[in-house]
């Protein structure tokens, strides 16, 4: 008699981890989850990123002075190329 109880309590706690797990697999792809859990992990990476960005402005603020210049070269040149643009657009018409 004791197996047949022995039995059913061992039926009855692996039940229960099958139902755990199946809770945990429910929680886990909820989309609301997995947008929380990636998220966070991008804001992990950031700010990684952020850090090792201020230690190196720090170290080297030359960069720092490299990186605008460069960021404003393009932005002129682009300025530039949508003016011609606009511009060789009035010749034509």
């Amino acid at each position: 008699m004791t197996d047949i109880a022995d039995e059913r309590a061992e039926a009855a706690a692996a039940r229960a981890r099958l139902l755990r797990s199946i809770d945990e697999v429910r929680y886990r792809l909820d989309p609301q989850v997995i947008v929380a859990e990636r998220t966070e992990a991008a804001s992990l990476v950031a700010a990684s990123i952020i850090d090792r960005t201020r230690s190196s402005a720090a170290a080297r603020p030359w960069i720092i002075a490299i990186v605008a210049t460069l960021i404003g070269v393009v932005l002129v040149a682009r300025a530039g190329t949508d003016d011609r643009l606009e511009t060789n657009t009035a010749d034509v018409s």
